[in-house]
């Protein structure tokens, strides 16, 4: 029963490739409270992470992200998204303070979580730079596996 289970957990956390289609345009707030767009920021990989505060893989991915930024620097956007309504700015910035000066850090206010259909977090979606979905993973997901799909992008 335990494999069962141990097995369940494993192809849960595993990644699935969608084919290539439009990412559809979002508005999430920025911990600074500027509202933005997903296509603010188009003409650039962009990864976006679907995240919240409370969520334990979330920190985990976090160090990966950070990897993922030293690495590629500018050349790509990276946007963390809390999805939980009870996180606001500051328990971000208390949070995540630590990352908060490497990436775009927002929240869901206008229903994004819904729009993706995020059941899970942390949930990864990767952009080329039309803006079409390239990538998306459910769980933490390793710097090294990122950057496989990026390279594949730039």
């Amino acid at each position: 029963m335990k494999k069962i289970v141990f097995l369940i957990f494993i192809f849960a956390l595993a990644g699935c490739v969608k084919e290539e289609t439009k990412g559809e345009d979002f508005s999430f707030i920025t911990i600074d409270g500027e509202i933005k767009k997903l296509s603010d920021y188009r003409g650039k990989v962009i990864i976006v992470d679907f995240m919240a505060t409370w969520c334990y893989p979330c920190h985990v991915e976090m160090e990966e992200l950070k990897k993922i930024v030293e690495h590629y620097g500018n050349n790509i956007t990276v946007i963390s998204i809390s999805v939980s309504p009870t996180d606001n700015a500051n328990k971000i910035k208390s949070t995540f303070g630590n990352y908060i000066n490497y990436w775009i850090f927002g929240m869901d206010r206008y229903g994004i979580a819904e729009n993706y259909s995020i059941e899970a977090i942390p949930t990864i979606y990767i952009f080329n730079g039309n803006g079409e979905i390239e990538f998306t993973h459910v769980g933490v997901i390793s710097a090294d596996e990122l950057m496989q799909k990026i390279d594949e992008l730039l």
